[in-house]
Order: structure tokens, then C-alpha cells, then sequence
């Protein structure tokens, strides 16, 4: 323990290096009262002792002094004196202890004294700094909450606020009354709302708007001995919330619309095989009655008719099986899939919207087959087309051109491009574009979720998707897949796409 002695008595110095014993080394004496508080500027000791048997030498201005340190509360300060009214001068003056006694004995009992003294205060001190230190961390939470926190006593007076507004900064707004800065079509429902939770001591909770945005508010009550001091209102903003439900209502329309074209393409399939199967036997009996007799007319124009109208049912045919392919979903097993038939098929089910917008240019080269399954991979690539041709103007196939392909890199996996020449991607907004819920679109026109749905897929089956784009010259999306050795294989998934 530090121990400082203010005296200019040898002898006191002495016994009191006696009675510390081995912690002797730690006694520093000052014959001046002023030399010590002046030793207070650099350093602050454990224990103060201070001769006071002569109080002209100024000795009474050291306790105050030592109080109003910083670290002062920590500090024991013992006085030696021989009057009694001095005595009272000195514990009025904050000295913690006073003795009129210099026995070693009588000394040794009041330093242990001092000593526990000392211990419990600095253990309170460090106590009530990490207290002070928790709620400067909290209050500097609190005040980057996305939410508004108002602690309202029961004459309405602010007691603590977490940030301030156009009134002022939040120490301002502390006393004043929180109504004063509601606006008035707000005050009846927050006054409602604050003398239900004073009088019933529960949770009030409603939304209203203010100043063009939706607000979720509660109304807590305060609680301190067993009475309802006040309420924290607590304001949230909702916009961000409504946006996402907004959001998940249409993914939910979406996915009602797969399982709906789902049902509507194996529903269509048994009357389209009725009429495929009539044509093909209207075709062949017309053929046949042709052979016999080239000459009548009608039957070549029949027999040319047929033909076609199989060509136009067949098409329907083959719509029918994509939409099929494509609004299965996530089920089923994983396997060998085909990219070229798959990226075929999401071709067909979007080529009457591709033809009223752009030309369309297949080119299809010896593509590896990949891990997967068709449903999945076919959302993928419908995804992808979807945005490309919505990224081009209406008006014609003349405006704009997509360009579908499919091949092999370098290392054997499949690599599947999909390019538009339509407005293209700026780029402050080409970093964004896989985050969930981001769009350029028009409201109602895309979820945002799409390209964040695709990379997920794709990451999930070992491949991944690149975007470049350059505004005016239109948009290149490249997916890569990994290739499976042998066609038709489904136990496991080729090594790089393994989780």
C-alpha cells in the first residue's frame, strides 16, 4: 500500500515506518502540506496520513484537495490531532478517520482499518466505472438503433430520449413534454395509448402514419416500486418491412402460377394426345387415298394442311412438356442432365415473348452433361432470358437480337451464354445485382429475386454465373457447369460440385 505523511515531526515519521513494517519502503513524507498536494498533479496514493497537531501549518487544505482528484475516492484519509474541535473540522473537511493517539499500537488498528477501507473503495470505483463505461456502450447502441426510444414520465416530460430530432439534439429534448413534438394528428392516439398502459400497467401497441411513412409503435410502461412511473415509446419504421412482404406476396403468386401451369400442362397433355393421335390418322388415310388417285385436289390440300396443323400441334406438344420440366420444382433426384436440352426447353417456353422483341440466334455446340436437375437448372436459364428479354424495347424482332449458346471450355465443363443487346447494366448498379430483393424494374414488374435465386441454385450444383454489361451495348450472362463422366449417372455429384 502507498502511504503519504504530511508532518514535519521526525518522530512520527519513524513509529509510523515501525508500524508499517516491510511496506515501510512505500511511506513517503512531506514536510509541507502545499509539496503534497502538489505530488497530487502526478501520482495519487493509497493513504493519506496527515499531522494536524498544528493546524496553523495548513494541513486542512489537503483533504479537500485529495476529494476532488479523479481518482481521489479511492484515497483513505487519516488525521492525527490532539483538540477535539479540530477533529470536527477535519471529518467535515472529508477526512475519513481521526486519531489522537501515536501509539504504534492504536496506529497499527487504525491503518488496517484504513487499509480494508481503501480496498472496498477502489472495488466500488472500478465498480462504478465499468457501470459507467456499460451504459456509455449501451446509450451508443441505443442511439444506432434503427428504432425511436422515448422515455416519457407521467406528466409527459421526456426523461431520456435515443436520438434527437428537429427540436434538437437528445440532451435538449430531456424536460421537455413529448407531446409538444407529435404531430397533431398523432397527440389523441399517443395520449390514448399512454394513459391505457399508466392506468392498466400493460403493453399498448398500434400503427399509424407520420410523415408519409408507416410506423409501428408500443407503449411500454416504466415499473420502479411497484408503480407505473412512466412509458418507453418505442417507434418503428415499417417501410422496409411492408416492402418485403410486398415482395414474398408476389414470390408467392409466382410460385402459385408454377404449380397452376403445372396442373394445366398434364391436364392439356390427355386431349392433345387424342388430337395427335386423329391427325396422324387423318394424315395417313389422306396419304393413302393420294397414292391411289394423284389427281383430286382437295386431297393434296387436305394432306398439305394436316401436316402442318401436326407441325403446329407438336409445338404445342413440345410447350406443354417444358412448362412441365420447368414448374416441377426443387424435387427429385439429382443426376446427369443435358444442358443444351434443358436450356432448349427454356428457350421454347419464352420464344413467343423472345419473338415480339428480338431476333433469337441459336448456337448450340457439343456441350458436357452436368449435375443437376431439369427443373432447376431450366429456372435458372428462364430467369435469365426473362431479364434479357425484358431488358430490350418493344416494337419488333428488328430492335434487338439474343443470342443463346452452349459449349465446352477448356477444362471439360459446360458453359452456357445468354447476350442481349438491350440497354445494358450501369455500373454502380452491376455489383448489386445479386442481392436479394434488388431490381431496376418497374414496380410489379420483378421480384429482385431472381438473379439471388439463380446464384444459389447454381452454387448449390458446384457451378457459378458471371454478369458483364456495358450501358447502350446490352448484357453477357455466362453460367458454368461442372461435366459428369457418364450421361445418365445419378449417385453422386461430380467432386467440384461436393459441398
Amino acid at each position: 500500500m502507498k502511504v503519504w505523511l504530511a508532518t514535519t515531526d521526525g518522530a512520527l515519521e519513524t513509529v509510523l515506518g515501525r508500524v508499517l513494517g516491510p511496506s515501510a519502503p512505500t511511506l513517503r513524507t512531506f514536510g509541507e502540506p502545499a509539496a503534497l498536494g502538489a505530488a497530487l498533479d502526478r501520482e495519487v496514493p493509497d493513504l493519506v496520513v496527515l499531522d494536524a497537531r498544528a493546524p496553523e501549518s495548513g494541513i486542512l487544505e489537503v483533504a479537500p484537495r485529495v476529494r476532488v482528484h479523479p481518482l481521489g475516492p479511492s484515497v483513505v484519509l487519516l488525521a492525527l490531532c490532539d483538540a477535539p474541535g479540530t477533529a470536527a473540522t477535519l471529518l467535515s473537511e472529508g477526512v475519513d478517520d481521526v486519531t489522537t493517539s501515536v501509539a504504534p499500537a492504536v496506529l497499527a488498528d487504525r491503518l488496517l482499518v484504513c487499509e480494508r477501507r481503501h480496498v472496498e473503495r477502489a472495488a466500488l470505483a472500478e465498480r462504478r466505472g465499468a457501470g459507467r463505461d456499460a451504459a456509455s456502450a449501451l446509450r451508443d447502441v441505443v442511439a444506432h438503433l434503427p428504432d425511436y426510444i422515448v422515455t416519457v414520465d407521467r406528466a409527459e416530460r421526456i426523461v431520456f430520449t435515443s436520438r434527437g430530432g428537429p427540436a434538437g439534439e437528445p440532451e435538449e429534448l430531456v424536460g421537455t413534454r413529448a407531446i409538444d413534438h407529435l404531430a397533431p394528428e398523432q397527440r389523441d392516439k399517443v395520449r390514448t395509448s399512454f394513459a391505457a398502459a399508466l392506468a392498466t400497467g400493460q403493453v399498448q401497441s398500434y400503427e399509424a402514419g407520420s410523415h408519409g411513412l408507416p410506423w409501428s409503435v408500443r407503449v411500454v410502461p416504466v415499473h420502479h416500486g411497484g408503480e407505473v412511473v412512466g412509458v418507453t415509446l418505442i417507434a418503428s419504421d415499417l417501410t422496409e418491412r411492408r416492402r418485403m412482404e410486398a415482395q414474398l406476396r408476389r414470390t408467392d403468386r409466382i410460385a402459385a402460377l408454377g404449380t397452376l401451369a403445372a396442373g394445366l400442362a398434364h391436364e392439356i397433355n390427355n386431349p392433345l394426345g387424342y388430337v395427335m393421335l386423329n391427325l396422324t390418322y387423318l394424315q395417313r388415310r389422306c396419304g393413302e387415298a393420294l397414292a391411289a388417285d394423284p389427281a383430286v385436289a382437295w386431297l393434296r390440300d387436305a394432306h398439305g394442311r394436316l401436316e402442318s396443323t401436326l407441325e403446329g400441334v407438336e409445338r404445342i406438344r413440345r410447350i406443354v412438356h417444358d412448362l412441365r420440366v420447368f414448374s416441377r420444382g426443387d424435387d427429385g433426384p439429382l443426376g446427369s442432365v443435358d444442358v443444351v436440352a434443358v436450356l432448349d426447353s427454356a428457350v421454347n417456353v419464352l420464344e413467343g415473348a423472345i419473338r415480339h422483341r428480338a431476333r433469337l440466334v441459336r448456337s448450340y455446340a457439343e456441350a458436357p452433361f452436368t449435375w443437376g436437375n431439369q427443373a432447376r437448372l431450366a429456372q435458372v436459364f428462364v430467369n435469365v432470358l426473362l431479364n434479357a428479354v425484358q431488358a430490350l424495347p418493344e416494337g419488333g424482332p428488328e430492335l434487338g437480337e439474343i443470342t443463346v449458346s452452349a459449349e465446352a471450355d477448356a477444362r471439360g465443363r459446360a458453359v452456357v451464354t445468354i447476350a442481349d443487346t438491350g440497354a445494358g447494366i450501369a455500373p454502380e448498379v452491376l455489383g448489386r445485382i445479386f442481392d436479394p430483393f434488388f431490381t431496376t424494374k418497374a414496380t410489379g414488374v420483378g421480384t429482385g429475386l431472381g438473379l439471388w435465386i439463380c446464384e444459389r441454385i447454381l452454387a448449390e450444383l458446384g457451378g457459378e454465373i458471371a454478369v458483364a454489361s456495358e450501358p447502350g451495348r446490352g448484357t453477357r450472362v455466362t453460367v458454368v457447369l461442372p461435366a459428369v463422366r457418364t450421361p445418365g449417372a445419378s449417385s453422386s455429384p461430380p467432386v467440384s460440385a461436393r459441398a
